[in-house]
């Protein structure tokens, strides 16, 4: 059975020492490296944290801490491990063409010390995932790694009330214009699933460190200091952990409904506290409701365009 750990402490680097103790992470590292007949000097552990969601470094945490996701990568490599943090281009591109990969994770702070920093993007070759993505495109380093990690940023949605570590994945995705070519024709949630089940993630991580909730926690940084980090080698498993500690319905999500029907409710076991976190704010079902009907006449990405305009870095503009 899976485990789940849910580690709340006041320093972060802590927690992640407690998060790797409790998941027993390096033993499950050790375990799929070996099934995959690799040394550790020549494995390559791949870390997808959310990057190119940040649009400010005043505001960070609507993506992935870049100190917690360096502190892992320290971790791996002293393991013995290559360690490479991967990420691709969104939409916000689309609309600020100097944000490149490299351009915001060094502005957010992202150093590229003791491992490779790669834009998927930059390295799309064609893969057919036999799926609703059909004949697509794949970033190399994520498709080759040795050992996968989705770390996400714990936030809410307008959208689909939260989104979690099975939707990070849809960010190793490296067409940049994901919008357009993935959420009419296809859908995030059913692209999403197909990249999970080609290359699905041995671990799953989620940074509650800070988290940002309310209306739409994925855009506008709404701080609440939940002092937590939630993992394990179960993404489906760890974000039913998550929506419980937001205290949502998990199968409110699209994804994590599409995901169940297809995997089935996850069997897990969780060390620590699933309390919910105090003085959290969720999106109601009715407005996500409501901005999906948005989504539909094509009035939401006009509405964030013009916003993220008055927020966007200069840095980027």
């Amino acid at each position: 059975m899976d485990v789940v750990a849910v580690v709340t402490e006041e320093d972060k680097r802590e927690a992640m020492d407690n998060l790797i103790e409790k998941t027993s992470f390096f033993t499950h590292v050790n375990h799929i490296i070996t099934q995959r007949n690799k040394q550790k000097s020549e494995a390559l552990i791949a870390i997808k944290p959310n990057i190119m969601v940040i649009y400010s470094k005043n505001h960070l945490h609507v993506g992935t801490d870049p100190e917690l996701v360096e502190y892992l990568a320290k971790r791996i490599s002293e393991e013995g491990y290559n360690a490479a943090v991967v990420e691709s281009r969104n939409i916000y591109t689309q609309w600020f063409p100097k944000r490149t990969v490299h351009l915001v994770a060094r502005t957010m702070g992202y150093s590229g010390k003791g491992y490779t920093l790669v834009d998927l993007t930059e390295e799309s070759e064609p893969f057919d995932y036999q799926g609703e993505l059909k004949n697509d495109f794949v970033g190399t380093t994520w498709k080759n790694a040795d050992y996968r990690i989705t770390f996400c940023k714990n936030k809410t949605h307008l959208a689909c009330l939260y989104t979690l570590s099975m939707k990070n994945v849809f960010g190793t995705l490296p067409v940049q214009d994901k919008w357009n070519h993935y959420h009419e024709p296809v859908g995030w949630e059913r692209a999403t699933l197909d990249v999970l089940k080609r290359f699905p993630p041995d671990f799953a991580l989620i940074d509650a460190f800070w988290s940002s909730d309310g209306l739409n926690g994925c855009v506008i940084e709404h701080l609440n200091h939940t002092k937590t980090l939630i993992g394990g080698t179960s993404a489906l498993a760890v974000d039913w952990v998550g929506a419980l500690k937001m205290g949502v319905n998990p199968l409110d999500n699209p994804l994590m409904k599409m995901a169940t029907a297809t995997l089935g409710i996850p069997e897990y076991k969780v060390t620590g506290d699933t309390t919910p976190y105090e003085k959290w704010t969720n999106v109601s079902s009715a407005i996500a409701k409501g901005l999906l009907l948005l989504e539909t006449l094509k009035i939401s990405t006009s509405l964030y365009h013009l916003l993220l305009t008055q927020l966007m870095d200069p840095e980027f503009t």
